[in-house]
């Protein structure tokens, strides 16, 4: 009697790995390349989603910056409607708020990662001058015009992010950023001529805030570029054009 209960036993296995191997089979074929195109969705968890579509992914903040960037640029920063960038990105509403809780923290992230070049580029340039000048002298450093090409090449990299830092952050903290980037352009600048000082090299004694207002009118002859649509090979050139202009007169006003 036991002998026969295990035969059946084995049997009823035997039908069953059978039924296995089958299935395992069709859904084999079924999700053979070659049959289907590659859409896949990895979810990372409730809001955010990869989405994979023929190899190419978009995180759904990626998208949502993307949008954002467009909306901001179309209408300004105080016009743009999170409803409006939800639907483009194909989100809800209330999604969007779980990934920024207002527009402010979209723009940060559209435009931060420029600002972040802009402080990179205050920083280098004024190790990278200071040592042109005392390394070579004063002539060398003020021969030397890369700057400007170097600030055209940067503006160009992310024309959008700068247009919008520039011209389109009314309302936002990015509002003044012109004038931050002047103010900090301004210490360096004092900070050298003192230096310049103590070995004996004749500066003139400036005043602050005519200093201000002429490193506020270099940068913004440069900043135009993002007005006119200049193409590359145009803003390059009016930026020579620019340090050509401004050197001379900072040479005579500085007394250097």
């Amino acid at each position: 009697m036991w002998r026969h209960k295990r035969i059946r036993m084995q049997r009823h296995f035997a039908a069953t790995e059978c039924l296995i191997l089958m299935l395992g089979y069709r859904i084999k074929n079924l999700l053979d390349k070659s049959a289907i195109p590659n859409y896949n969705v990895n979810v990372v968890n409730v809001y955010d989603v990869n989405i994979s579509l023929g190899g190419k992914q978009m995180d759904t903040k990626d998208k949502i910056l993307e949008v954002a960037k467009k909306e901001f640029i179309k209408r300004g920063f105080e016009d743009a409607s999170m409803r409006s960038i939800a639907s483009q990105v194909g989100i809800s509403a209330t999604a969007l708020y779980r990934h920024y809780s207002n527009k402010e923290e979209i723009f940060e992230a559209v435009v931060g990662p420029v600002v972040e070049k802009w402080n990179r580029f205050c920083d280098t340039e004024r190790i990278r001058q200071t040592s042109t000048a005392w390394d070579h002298g004063l002539e060398a450093m003020w021969e030397d015009d890369r700057q400007l090409g170097m600030i055209v090449d940067m503006i160009y990299e992310d024309i959008d992010e700068q247009r919008l830092l520039f011209c389109g952050s009314e309302g936002t903290k990015y509002e003044n950023f012109l004038h931050d980037l002047v103010t900090k352009v301004q210490k360096y600048t004092l900070l050298f001529m003192s230096g310049l000082e103590k070995p004996g090299v004749h500066v003139e004694h400036v005043d602050g805030r005519e200093m201000h207002l002429l490193l506020t009118s270099e940068y913004s002859c440069i900043l135009e570029m993002l007005k006119h649509d200049f193409s590359y090979d145009e803003a390059r050139h009016y930026a020579y054009t620019v340090a050509m202009f401004f050197t001379e007169g900072w040479r005579k006003f500085l007394g250097f």
